[in-house]
């Protein structure tokens, strides 16, 4: 966990945390060279259980692939990747700052769902931006759409956070490190074929017993454009229930 107050790269200063993940932390830092805030992603990557001798630089080689196809990325519903680095086991990405309350705290706050015609509005929005993302080259997954993830700006613009796990479906840039490494999922919200790298064994026991073998290959394929579009299914019905 970085302090407040710890630079970093002799450039962002720790201001708060924002917020706290299974893969790491985001948090609000000053910027001193253009002297804005910007949104500073930490991913912890855990390598205690990796035989591979070279598994650090495999990590930072996939994470610096990432970060540079996220950078490119050109949407009103995504955040602006400005700056990465790495630091031993931590990788770091530099956003915008979205101000902003996330939606599940909102849905919280409102403890009622949102108007049908909001929804729709933000839906049309999300899918604008999702079809621009599975429309690249190689193909970009979020891979974690969550009312968490959603914040409605000043302008009204719903936008698409965290992207410290998107990633490009282009096989051939694949490695069993970055796949142990890089992955999330979140219970209500990811289908099934992602939660199974996530889970606890006896759970996934549990829910997998009735599956056939004609279900394996599927459940084992990983995420694709279809996980997106199934989270978003999950999202909406949590906002219109």
């Amino acid at each position: 966990m970085l302090s407040v107050d710890e630079v970093l790269r002799d450039r962002y200063r720790i201001l708060r945390q924002l917020g706290q993940g299974g893969m790491g932390a985001v948090y609000e830092a000053h910027d001193n060279v253009f002297d804005t805030s910007v949104a500073l992603k930490e991913i912890v990557v855990d390598l205690s259980n990796s035989n591979t001798t070279n598994a650090q630089e495999m990590v930072h080689a996939a994470f610096e692939r990432e970060a540079k196809l996220l950078a490119k990325i050109n949407h009103e519903t995504f955040p602006h990747v400005k700056d990465y680095f790495s630091d031993d086991n931590r990788q770091f990405l530099v956003m915008e700052l979205v101000d902003g309350e996330d939606m599940a705290n909102m849905l919280k706050v409102r403890q009622s769902p949102f108007p049908v015609s909001d929804i729709l509005e933000w839906t049309d929005q999300l899918l604008d931006g999702l079809d621009y993302l599975h429309n690249q080259t190689p193909p970009i997954i979020h891979r974690d759409l969550k009312p968490q993830n959603l914040k409605i700006n000043s302008r009204g613009k719903i936008k698409l956070l965290d992207f410290g796990i998107a990633k490009g479906t282009d096989s051939s840039a694949s490695n069993t490190i970055t796949d142990q490494t890089f992955i999330a999922a979140t219970l209500n919200y990811s289908p099934i074929e992602q939660m199974l790298r996530v889970i606890d064994p006896t759970f996934l026991a549990v829910i997998t017993h009735k599956y056939n073998a004609q279900v394996e290959p599927i459940l084992q394929q990983g995420a694709d454009v279809r996980s997106d579009i199934y989270a978003l299914g999950a999202t909406l019905y949590n906002l219109l229930t």
